[in-house]
């Protein structure tokens, strides 16, 4: 007897099983699929929601921190004594403040870059991140180093004085409704700036022709004056010096030489102002300080920015 052969109705409802089947495989995969994209996607928002949070914060710190640096910046020379009439800008203590504190957010932008590194789902953003900071580091510190370098050096320092600190003047004694001749020299124990003391004045006959000349050192307050030192230039004394210990007593001043005689005479004065060794070793300082702190972060970054090296290519 033949066999008997399937019926139609058979090999549908077999296929249709097999079908069935692959579809529900299939949707098992697809599942899959969209719960590790699902996945991968949250993993990133959490991760941009986390660096935009890092990011807020560091804007708001800046904010505060220039804040403070505009406020204390007048403050401290409003506290050294600034004056107008005369003019006096001490900037020494402010420029302190200033770049102290803007080592402070250079550190504070270098912990939340690597916070920023940190939270960042990507490799090759970290990768970027840490060469950028690291060039950077490195830029700043060599540019650290060579101020370090020039202000660290004594000849510089020599220089400056030798070159800009010296004056030397001639005046004349003039008999102005008085029955002796007389002139007067005007000048602050510190500069402008209040970076140089005044160091020392001399003052002495120009001429051959010496005659004695009465020499009052008074100090200029509110318009009114005190009278400081009084000396003579005469036979014995041919010239006439006054100290730095004299005549930079610490805070800002304004001196009057008074100087009077019987005879109309020529005189010559030397004013020497010298760079204060204390600016110049805090601003060294300062500066290594710089140096220390650049090189210290391009060799935190250095390791961050080896370990992405090779991943940052491929996510």
């Amino acid at each position: 007897m033949a066999g008997k052969k399937a019926s139609p109705r058979n090999d549908d409802s077999d296929i249709k099983k097999r079908l069935e089947k692959l579809e529900r495989g299939s949707d098992k995969r697809r599942q899959i699929t969209r719960s590790r994209r699902l996945k991968e996607l949250q993993d990133k928002l959490e991760g941009s929601h986390k660096v935009e949070r890092v990011k807020n914060l560091k804007r708001k710190s800046f904010i505060l921190q220039i804040f403070g640096i505009i406020v204390l910046f007048p403050f401290l020379m409003y506290f050294d004594g600034v004056s107008f009439n005369p003019l006096y800008l001490p900037i020494y203590h402010s420029l302190l403040m200033l770049f102290g504190w803007v080592l402070i957010i250079f550190i504070s932008s270098f912990i939340f870059r690597i916070l920023i590194i940190k939270r960042h789902r990507s490799y090759s953003t970290k990768y970027l991140l840490a060469r950028n900071s690291m060039r950077k580091s490195i830029t700043l510190a060599v540019i650290a180093l060579i101020i370090f370098g020039v202000l660290y050096t004594p000849y510089l320092t020599e220089m400056v004085n030798e070159v800009s600190s010296v004056e030397e003047k001639i005046i004349t004694l003039e008999n102005e409704d008085s029955e002796n001749f007389e002139a007067e020299i005007e000048l602050t124990n510190r500069c402008i700036l209040n970076l140089r003391g005044l160091k020392s004045l001399t003052i002495e006959h120009a001429g051959n022709t010496v005659s004695e000349i009465n020499i009052t050192l008074y100090e200029k307050k509110d318009g009114e004056r005190e009278t400081v030192i009084s000396r003579n230039i005469d036979d014995e004394n041919s010239n006439v010096t006054f100290k730095e210990d004299e005549l930079n007593t610490g805070a800002f001043k304004v001196w009057i030489f008074h100087l009077s005689s019987t005879d109309r005479s020529a005189i010559e004065y030397n004013i020497r102002r010298e760079v204060f060794p204390s600016r110049q070793t805090s601003f060294s300082l300062l500066s290594f300080l710089y140096l220390g702190v650049f090189l210290q972060s391009a060799a935190v970054l250095y390791p961050i920015k080896k370990r992405y090296t090779g991943k940052g290519i491929y996510r």
